[in-house]
């Protein structure tokens, strides 16, 4: 765990020094500015503050990935006895940066009175949460050039725009006879949806349990593409 620290150590003070550093925490002062100018309920703030932040953390890991995807990097990966170390270190790194911002966006909403919440509400709020960017920061590594073997991360981002798209035509596949792809859409994503509600779903359990399994999933895909890549940069 201390080379993960000091990787963490490093990425954090080498993304300071750049201004990419501004982007996140842009992103969460124009969010708090736009959905809450007229308060919020619990159930709302949950929802929104949830997605943005899941937003925040894959722009982040892409940002991170994007410092080390470079000739640079490539005597400290060298060095590395096992390539995963790299890869929890970027997801650790983009998740202090967005754990501060989610508790600055509290400390907000706290101050300003944006949204009432007792003492269990909020740490009920920050486990899901955490849980959440942890599972969007191990699917971002899939997203990476970093992590791609053979143009994979473009093969994911085409899965997410799937995804979409389902979304988007659910009732015209019902009707056209292909509810089952509905029916599997909603089966693989149900456990995000429980996370983005904590207050009211009655499987908050087990789909913090499925997040972090997902999170565990992606992360050793990741792994497994980073290992048996050849590091070949361009600059």
């Amino acid at each position: 765990m201390r080379r993960v620290s000091a990787l963490v150590v490093y990425l954090l003070h080498d993304f300071a020094g750049t201004w990419q550093a501004f982007i996140p925490p842009a992103l969460a002062l124009t969010f708090y500015g736009i959905a809450f100018q007229y308060g919020a309920t619990p159930a709302y703030f949950a929802t929104v503050t949830a997605l943005a932040l899941v937003g925040i953390m894959v722009i982040t890991v892409l940002l991170l990935s994007g410092r080390l995807n470079r000739a640079a990097s490539y005597p400290l990966v060298a060095r590395l006895q096992r390539r995963w170390e790299l890869l929890l270190a970027l997801v650790l790194a983009a998740l202090l940066v967005v754990l501060t911002l989610a508790l600055l966006i509290c400390i907000l909403a706290f101050v300003q009175n944006i949204v009432v919440l007792g003492v269990e509400q909020w740490l009920l709020l920050l486990l899901t949460w955490l849980l959440l960017l942890i599972c969007a920061g191990a699917f971002a590594l899939l997203l990476t050039s970093l992590t791609s073997r053979g143009g994979s991360h473009i093969v994911f981002y085409a899965l997410v725009a799937l995804l979409a798209a389902i979304y988007d035509y659910s009732d015209e596949l019902t009707r056209g006879n292909a509810g089952w792809v509905v029916q599997l859409w909603q089966r693989v994503l149900a456990p995000f949806g429980d996370v983005l509600d904590p207050f009211t779903s009655p499987n908050l359990l087990r789909a913090n349990l499925l997040v972090l399994g997902y999170a565990l999933l992606f992360f050793i895909l990741a792994t497994w593409l980073f290992e048996g890549k050849d590091l070949l940069w361009s600059d």
